[in-house]
């Protein structure tokens, strides 16, 4: 597999960060996770925009950085190049550059991509199970919205899950109500109305989550334990996978009627 670097193509085994990379050292950095189908990126204008505005929340210095269109460029030929055109994962990282905390620098940049498999093009057969992550808790600054490489919340929670035998980990925000996953967007459906944490509660403002906002209605809000244990439904979304519905989590079970209609309606139309 190739890799490019700062828009340099080369190969994944060789030698790419330097040790002084702040997202190295101090989880300084963002990244955007994106899927490419028949060699065009999904919501690639949403992706693009959100790492445009996280860099300028971090203030990092764009003036010489490259646009969507060159980051989109680089990314289809990487996709070329690892046979990926078809349907592939796309990482996109953006570090602060190189050096210690207080010195300026030029932000790098890496791609990776990966083929997938045309299962996360349908909705899942088999529903997932989830667990609650003890301990972990996500603050509510303004840095809780980013898909930040400072991810530390989430690595936690996703070993707490591998031990527990689940597919995913829900983490919790500070005042014990519900964040997001690991890796997702979460969503619950209680008499047939949607719900979703509001963006004050910590989630990752993610991609997929604003594209059905924007055609769905979703009631934003802060989501407790207990509004998860009086849901009929609950439902996790992500850039890749697009949708996918909750079975279990901790013990309780949920049906999935009304998110299966979702994803007939809204996802699979966008998936093929």
């Amino acid at each position: 597999m190739e890799i490019c670097i700062n828009g340099r193509f080369q190969t994944g085994a060789a030698p790419a960060l330097a040790i002084t990379d702040k997202s190295y050292r101090y989880g300084d950095g963002l990244f955007e996770t994106m899927k490419m189908q028949k060699g065009h990126l999904q919501r690639g204008p949403a992706h693009f925009d959100r790492l445009q505005r996280g860099m300028n929340l971090l203030g990092y210095d764009i003036t010489s950085f490259p646009d969507p269109h060159t980051f989109t460029t680089f990314i289809t030929e990487l996709c070329r190049r690892n046979e990926c055109l078809e349907l592939g994962r796309v990482r996109l990282t953006v570090s602060a550059g190189n050096g210690g905390l207080f010195e300026d620098s030029q932000p790098n940049f890496s791609i990776e991509c990966w083929p997938l498999t045309a299962a996360v093009e349908t909705l899942n057969s088999t529903g997932l199970r989830l667990t609650i992550c003890p301990g972990v808790r996500k603050s509510h600054d303004w840095l809780a919205n980013l898909k930040s490489a400072n991810y530390l919340p989430y690595a936690v929670a996703a070993r707490y899950a591998r031990h527990h035998e689940a597919d995913d980990c829900i983490v919790l925000n500070t005042h014990d109500r519900i964040a997001d996953t690991c890796i997702a967007n979460i969503f619950m459906i209680r008499d047939g109305q949607i719900f979703t944490p509001s963006l004050t509660e910590a989630p990752v403002a993610g991609i997929t989550r604003q594209y059905l906002l924007s055609r769905l209605p979703v009631i934003e809000t802060p989501l407790s334990l207990t509004d998860l244990q009086q849901a009929q439904e609950v439902f996790v979304t992500n850039a890749i996978n697009g949708l996918r519905w909750v079975a279990e989590i901790d013990g309780q079970s949920y049906t999935h009627q009304q998110t299966a209609e979702i994803f007939r309606k809204h996802m699979q139309t966008i998936a093929g």
